[in-house]
């Protein structure tokens, strides 16, 4: 059985680790800091002595203390002596200057003499109606009723008069033809008669209807003659009308132009008379700026020479503070241990192991607390049962006793070995196969 190694000490892994870093960081400064010399001057440093500080054990360890030296070269140093001088002499003036500042500071802004406000002209009163304009004409003179047909009596009487100069001249050749027929012994009621008459009524009934067309057409000509003159008449209405418009128009826009240029002319005076107003406003502010300038002017200058211009200090390269990287002791020492912590740990399972073989060692590593994954397994050995788990830090598998369970049972067959119970595995088999008895 191989013991595992002891912990390093915590407090002197860190003080190992503080004194690395100190190392480090002392050289890393005096690597990185070096002496400087140019043309404006030099720049270099200087061992001052040590600090005390102490380490996690309480041990005291001593830090250096470094000066850093700026030396100006001869004209660097008459030119600050220079602008020494000029900022001293700026100083004694502002401070001298610096007493007006009760009498200025203390002296309101006179407005005597700047141009009053003006509050600008009030609009004139702005025409909303428009003059001159009659009402409008909304309708014309009648042309009276529009005949669209003769009346019965006048058209018959039209047909009358025409038949009348017919029958006249009809009846006087049908008398000279009843004498000829009767001379020629052609009586009413004879054939020949009545052809005659027949002819006659025929010329009777075409001269009905001829009288009859010529009324309807005599009497429509009338009535588009009086048609026509009742349509003139409208139309000289209608046109009077449309004049009588025109010209009530006509007056409504002259009307309507006249108010435009007046509300124009009201509208351009107002403008007029706030640009005006504007501009004398601007003036007073104008006047005003220009007092409050004269006022703070003195007050500009006597801050301006108190405040001055900064001394300029040639610049050197600044110290370094970047360290070089510590060797890491303390993490040295911690993964030694795990090192060897882990090199026991598996010797033992060489020498303990149950493997697949319960008889193949003599002591087997059982404490539960070195364990994790711990299932059962279902079995028991000499009574004791048997769990699969894995040794801490281990990944492959593992199969056995736990210590505590089997020292309920078996306790002559579980010692201890630098704090950790171990289980004699020779001893559970022999009592398994009942080839021992309990030694209690």
């Amino acid at each position: 059985m191989v013991s595992s190694p002891s912990p390093p000490d915590p407090y002197k892994q860190a003080s190992a680790q503080q004194a690395a870093d100190l190392g480090a960081s002392t050289g890393s400064s005096i690597i990185n800091n070096p002496n400087i010399n140019n043309p404006y001057g030099s720049q270099s440093y200087a061992l001052a002595g040590y600090e005390t500080i102490y380490d996690a054990q309480g041990k005291p360890q001593y830090v250096p203390r470094y000066t850093q030296n700026t030396t100006l070269s001869p004209d660097q140093q008459k030119l600050l002596g220079l602008q020494t001088q000029t900022q001293y002499n700026l100083g004694q003036t502002g401070v001298q200057q610096s007493a007006k500042l009760n009498n200025l500071l203390g002296t309101s802004l006179d407005t005597t003499g700047l141009q009053d406000w003006s509050a600008g002209q009030a609009p004139g009163q702005l025409a909303t109606t428009y003059g001159g304009n009659n009402p409008v004409q909304m309708g014309i003179g009648s042309g009276g009723d529009v005949r669209q047909d003769q009346a019965p009596t006048d058209r018959k009487a039209v047909e009358d008069a025409m038949m009348s100069r017919y029958l006249d001249t009809a009846n006087k050749q049908n008398t000279a033809q009843d004498v000829q027929m009767a001379a020629r012994g052609l009586n009413p009621g004879s054939a020949q008669y009545s052809s005659v008459d027949e002819t006659r009524q025929k010329a009777l009934t075409d001269a009905q209807m001829q009288a009859y067309l010529g009324s309807g057409q005599e009497s429509r000509a009338s009535q588009d003659a009086y048609n026509q003159a009742q349509n003139q008449r409208f139309t000289q209405g209608a046109a009077q009308g449309q004049f009588a418009n025109a010209a009530q128009q006509q007056a409504y826009q002259q009307a309507a132009e006249r108010a435009g240029f007046g509300n124009t002319a009201a509208t351009q005076q107002y403008q007029m008379g706030q640009d005006y107003s504007s501009f004398l406003n601007n003036l007073r502010q104008g006047q005003m700026q220009e007092r409050t300038s004269l006022r703070n002017q003195p007050i500009n200058e006597i801050s301006a020479l108190m405040s001055g211009s900064q001394v300029t200090v040639p610049q050197f390269q600044p110290f370094s503070q970047q360290g070089i990287n510590a060797a890491p002791i303390g993490q040295y020492i911690g993964q030694n241990y795990a090192n060897q912590a882990n090199a026991a740990a598996q010797q033992n399972q060489g020498l303990f192991g149950l493997g697949s073989s319960l008889l193949g060692g003599m002591f087997k590593a059982s404490d539960r607390r070195l364990k994790e994954d711990i299932e059962p397994l279902g079995g028991q050995l000499a009574g004791v049962p048997l769990y699969r788990f894995r040794f801490k830090g281990q990944p492959q598998p593992s199969a056995g006793v736990m210590a505590d369970e089997a020292r309920q049972l078996h306790p002559d067959a579980v010692i201890e070995i630098d704090g950790f119970d171990v289980v004699d595995y020779r001893l559970l088999v022999a009592r398994h196969t009942g080839g021992l008895s309990h030694g209690f």
